[in-house]
């Protein structure tokens, strides 16, 4: 069980340095970024999201106080509908480079401040 155990470990230290290498995407909407002292992250499920959730989620939330709500799997026809109904309800959204360059091009994303 312990060999598991530091697989996962080694998995989620891995994910995690992708996840801060890629900086996840932060969509269009009003500045109102973490003004109630929670967001809203959009990923990728099972062994990724716990990976995130321990080496990025857990450490943010003890540094800022901000409570990070969790969902799973990105989709960019939801983000495409926020977006352009003018009510966004996720924050930062985690995807791999296609969808990101893909949102970029539709300028779906906003700077991460």
């Amino acid at each position: 069980m312990q060999l598991n155990e530091r697989k996962i470990s080694r998995r989620g230290l891995i994910s995690a340095a992708s996840v801060l290498l890629a900086a996840p995407y932060v969509i269009r909407g009003d500045c109102a970024l973490a003004q109630g002292g929670e967001i809203s992250f959009v990923t990728w499920g099972g062994a990724y999201k716990e990976a995130v959730q321990k080496a990025v989620i857990e450490p943010f939330t003890a540094e800022t106080g901000i409570k990070v709500n969790v969902i799973d799997t990105p989709d960019l026809a939801k983000v495409k509908a926020q977006v352009t109904s003018g009510n966004v309800d996720w924050d930062v959204f985690d995807a791999p480079s296609a969808l990101g360059a893909s949102g970029s091009k539709e300028g779906y994303w906003e700077p991460l401040d």
